[in-house]
């Protein structure tokens, strides 16, 4: 009875990691396949090629705008007392996505599991000037915060794969940051309290690379509303409308990148 129960346990592991090889080997050749179709602003014609000029003209003009707010906002600021930090969106503001989605929309990516393994496999591109003006924050004496949705797919974050291939990803991109916040969940998406772990220095219940005492936000860099304190998409309009105060603070404080590619 043991011999047949350590031989089904041993039928069962091979099964599992045959599934798991034939899983990603498939996402390997679907996306093998799709090459040619995913490259959809290839530099080959004219209208890619004005996409990609349009794009990089676009993060470029954001960014530059940004630098300078921030660079007039820390002569304000007894930065040896108040350290300060800018907060910034990870998918589609710091990397570009479009490929990604790409993948997701003729079927190659279809699910969870499939996201964070491409997300492992395949890192994700930096877009237009996000690696040098991440470093030109650094180099003014911020701290770079980046929140994201990804989530760990384990309990104990500290061995989580979606961490590790996430710092991979911006190291090999060049990309300076001091500390990623992760979402706990697919259903965690209020940035909020995240928001409120930095400016408090209180991470319990925060699941991040790193902590720090109490960081000054001088600014919010995303490409979705919702990458911006107390705006959510339902709302966003009407809050926005009620709040011009809010709205004054887009191009600011706020810097929102387009959400197209």
């Amino acid at each position: 009875m043991l011999k047949k129960c350590i031989q089904f346990n041993i039928y069962i592991f091979i099964l599992l990691v045959t599934n798991f090889a034939f899983a990603e080997d498939s996402l390997n050749q679907c996306i093998s396949n799709n090459t040619k179709d995913a490259n959809i602003m290839s530099e080959s014609n004219v209208q890619s090629s004005r996409l990609l000029a349009e794009k990089s003209a676009m993060f470029h003009q954001i960014l530059n705008n940004a630098y300078e707010e921030i660079y007039k906002n820390t002569k304000s600021i007894n930065i040896k007392k108040d350290p300060w930090a800018i907060v910034m969106g990870l998918d589609g503001t710091i990397l570009d996505t479009s490929a990604f989605k790409h993948y997701q929309q003729i079927g190659c990516v279809s699910n969870e599991e499939n996201i964070t393994k491409f997300i492992e496999q395949f890192p994700l591109p930096v877009n237009p000037g996000m690696a040098e003006f991440s470093c030109s924050i650094q180099k003014l004496g911020g701290k770079i915060i980046i929140i994201t949705n990804r989530y760990p797919e384990t309990q104990n974050p500290s061995s989580s794969n979606i961490i590790k291939a996430t710092e991979d990803n911006l190291k090999k991109e060049s990309v300076c940051y001091d500390s990623i916040i992760f979402a706990h969940d697919k259903n965690d998406t209020n940035k909020n309290p995240n928001f409120q772990a930095i400016l408090s220095g209180d991470y319990e219940n925060i699941i991040t690379t790193k902590t720090f005492s109490t960081l000054q936000t001088i600014a919010f860099i995303g490409n979705d509303i919702e990458d911006f304190p107390n705006i959510n998409q339902g709302s966003a309009y009407d809050y926005l409308n009620q709040k011009p105060d809010e709205l004054d603070k887009f191009g600011n404080v706020y810097f929102l990148l387009p959400n197209i590619y």
